[in-house]
């Protein structure tokens, strides 16, 4: 805990915004993926496991990161909100459920190459267009 009581994470909340989280999320992302892709070697299943459920815990917790900071009057678009609400529901059920194939089809955009956007990158497209970059 910090002084006066405030947690890490709740001073965090504190000065992020939904943008911010979006984009600290889909960096992190990122890079758990290509951490996933490096992982292709058989004998690496269980560490390539171990990363796509982090990854899927990023989706999970979001909703509830978002929502955090939206408590205090930030604006997000709630359909926007409510898609990211879906992914996570998946991304637990198939933790839950260890369906390892079913993270990886769930957590890999269609067609995805490097180059192009994820999920979570698209989605700070949409919501934050006037934004030059958000990679």
């Amino acid at each position: 805990m910090a002084e006066g009581g405030i947690t890490t994470e709740t001073a965090e909340a504190e000065i992020q915004s939904p943008e911010s989280i979006l984009r600290d999320t889909a960096s992190r992302f990122k890079k758990l993926d290509q951490e996933v892709q490096e992982l292709s070697d058989p004998n690496k299943n269980k560490e390539r496991t171990l990363k796509l459920v982090e990854k899927a815990r990023l989706i999970v917790d979001l909703p509830d990161r978002i929502r955090e900071v939206l408590e205090k009057d930030k604006d997000f678009p709630v359909e926007e909100l409510d898609n990211l609400d879906q992914y996570a529901t998946m991304a637990k059920d198939l933790i839950d459920k260890k369906n390892n194939f079913g993270l990886d089809v769930l957590l890999t955009a269609k067609g995805s190459t490097e180059d192009n956007p994820n999920d979570l990158e698209s989605l700070i497209d949409r919501v934050y267009p006037e934004s030059t970059s958000s990679r």
